[in-house]
């Protein structure tokens, strides 16, 4: 039965609230963010921008006068070196109060001097490449014994290439002038950058996770469905995360893992492989990846690699800059395409992921724009180092609720495979039922068959004789007698074999014993018994008894009737290999190599048929019959 009309209309109607409600959503974030950019305040504390500065090499160095901050990749590109600064400076007048000191940046290392006293120094501040002390603000106390009215600050630092060497411009005043923005740098610039290594290393961690540990599912807001490929989204998130969790840790590591360039190399691939594979995740959110977008990405990525290696060993520093510079421009102008794109066709995840690319977008041009309004933010506090965590916190919203979705995924389809593994054991329990019950049937139609021939071939062949005599007229009364209790006493030896247990040869030789003995008696045949007793061979069941027990009927009714013997030895033995029922006689023997005894070739079958070898030996006054089973499968 199809949906009336007004379904579709509230259908449709419920999926554009549901775009308006994103969209709303969308704008509010932005406007948040734009309103939340803070703007820079007037500082109360004196701010030194005048130095002395003399750059050392082999034959000496001249001081000359420089402006404050001091950019040593900018001014000595590709090379590394050592430079003192020299800053003179007025004690500040009025209450005398203890001063403090203030450096946004200062490095790589540093040793810091007022008027010729040794005030603060880095970890290995002369080793080339070592330590680099300015990841973090300094913040020195001035001893009052020092100061003078007029006063000379000396600091010597430590260039290295391209690790953004330099001094920034020096704060002093009281604590109470300086204390406040040096703590709101260091939120920013230590705190901040723990925070980011911190959520980006949890994302890339459960990113890794879920890329592990589940196959790709439908995209989200699509039917569910799946297959057994992983989903490329999780792959492209735990990289991009795990570059920007270095990128994180390059800004709060002093000294790093491993020596520099190497760790420099590292820290720069981490990041163009984290732009790189941020793009591809993107693209995958909206609907946009191609195997062209991949291939220049990892293009994109290779050229990042080179430019980083050239400008750490070959001291090109144009070729990281001119990376950049393409980075942001290329970026820059997609990222707008991206977001409008996800606005056309939005979506929870899209516009979450239009948002973070359209607030790094922003926040990287105005930090471009502050570059270019006031020069290099040497010490100033950015946004671009922190612009990845509005990456690491959708994209964790993201990968959760991808995560969710393909956890559905996963729970319908277990559901649904219990569902049907459940009908088809019913099925199977069922044709095992029924396979079971005609298996019984065939068994007892065999077993019946089987009975049937042994009573034609036994008690029907010997009543078939009885007629014949009786008809004949020449058989005397005892020979019909005797042919009629032989055949009743294979009715009964057939009716024995059907109680016996399974593979009971013991109590089958009694029953055996116990129905023909009086005939032996009568003719006057000894019956040596010589039966051990033996555990069953449960493979023979009572077709299998019956078989054997006509072999062994047979052998003794023909030393009866035949032999001429005074004594018959039946004997059951048992090794470790098989068990050997044997019946021997002392009478005149016979030709076993003969082919006129039917009898034997009757017998030699029923033995094949239970897997039992037969031997027969004869000689006069000796005459054997040998059954030798096999205990293999008992």
């Amino acid at each position: 039965m199809r949906p009336p009309k007004w379904a579709y209309f509230v259908q449709d109607g419920k999926a554009q609230v549901e775009s308006l409600m994103a969209k709303v959503s969308f704008l509010a974030f932005l406007l948040a963010f734009a309103l939340w950019m803070p703007v820079n305040s007037a500082r109360a504390a004196q701010v030194l921008v005048q130095a002395q500065v003399c750059v050392l090499t082999k034959t000496g160095c001249t001081y000359k006068t420089t402006s404050l901050p001091y950019l040593w990749d900018a001014l000595h590109p590709g090379q590394a070196g050592r430079a003192e600064f020299v800053v003179n400076f007025t004690r500040p007048s009025g209450p005398n109060l203890p001063l403090a000191l203030y450096l946004q940046r200062m490095g790589n290392g540093y040793e810091l001097k007022l008027n010729g006293e040794m005030l603060a120094l880095s970890l290995d501040w002369s080793l080339a490449n070592g330590p680099d002390a300015a990841k973090a603000p300094l913040l020195i106390n001035l001893p009052a014994g020092l100061l003078r009215e007029r006063n000379e600050l000396k600091i010597s630092l430590r260039a290295d290439v391209a690790r953004r060497a330099g001094l920034s411009a020096l704060h002093l005043g009281t604590s109470e002038e300086v204390w406040p923005q040096y703590r709101q740098d260091y939120r920013w610039r230590v705190l901040g950058v723990e925070i980011g290594a911190t959520l980006t290393g949890l994302v890339a961690l459960l990113a890794w996770t879920m890329w592990f540990i589940r196959p790709r599912t439908a995209i989200l807001n699509t039917p569910l469905q799946a297959n057994s490929a992983r989903d490329p989204a999780f792959l492209y998130a735990a990289v991009a995360m795990s570059g920007w969790c270095i990128f994180f840790c390059d800004l709060a590591i002093e000294a790093p893992p491993l020596p520099w360039p190497w760790w420099g190399l590292i820290v720069a691939i981490g990041f163009a492989i984290a732009v790189c594979a941020m793009t591809l995740f993107c693209q995958d959110i909206a609907g946009l990846e191609t195997r062209r977008s991949r291939r220049l990405m990892v293009a994109v990525g290779l050229a990042g690699a080179v430019s980083a290696a050239s400008t750490l060993w070959l001291g090109w520093w144009a070729a990281w800059v001119v990376w950049l510079g393409l980075i942001v421009l290329g970026f820059t102008s997609y990222g707008f395409y991206f977001a409008w794109h996800c606005w056309r066709s939005p979506s929870t995840a899209r516009l979450l992921m239009a948002l973070a690319v359209l607030i790094n977008v922003l926040g990287g041009a105005w930090d471009w724009v502050t570059v270019l309004r006031d020069g290099d933010l040497y010490g100033d506090n950015t946004f671009g180092h922190y612009l990845p965590m509005f990456y690491a916190l959708t994209l964790g919203f993201i990968l959760v609720q991808r995560f969710h979705h393909a956890s559905l995924i996963a729970d319908q389809l277990t559901n649904s495979m219990t569902t049907q593994v459940q009908a088809k054991s019913a099925e199977l329990k069922e044709s095992y039922q029924n396979m079971e019950a005609l298996v019984r049937e065939q068994a007892r139609s065999t077993e019946r068959a089987s009975i049937l021939r042994d009573m034609h071939d036994g008690v029907g062949s010997h009543i078939a004789s009885a007629i014949r005599q009786l008809q004949s007229g020449k058989s005397d009364k005892a020979h019909v007698l005797s042919t009629l209790n032989e055949s009743l006493d294979q009715l009964k030896l057939t009716i024995d074999a059907m109680k016996l247990s399974r593979g009971d040869l013991a109590g089958l030789l009694a029953d055996l014993r116990y129905r023909l003995e009086p005939r032996l008696i009568a003719s006057e045949l000894a019956l040596i018994w010589q039966v051990q007793l033996v555990p069953p061979i449960l493979r023979l069941d009572g077709e299998a008894l019956r078989q054997l027990q006509y072999v062994v009927y047979e052998a003794l009714s023909n030393v009866m009737q035949h032999a001429k013997a005074h004594n018959v030895t039946l004997s059951l033995e048992e090794d470790t290999h098989a068990i050997s029922l044997s019946i021997k006689d002392d009478g005149r023997g016979f030709d076993v190599a003969s082919s006129g005894f039917r009898g034997l070739n009757a017998m030699r079958q029923r033995c094949d048929a239970v897997e039992g070898q037969l031997q027969i030996t004869s000689a006069p006054g000796n005459t054997c019959l040998k059954i030798e089973i096999v205990r293999l499968g008992a």
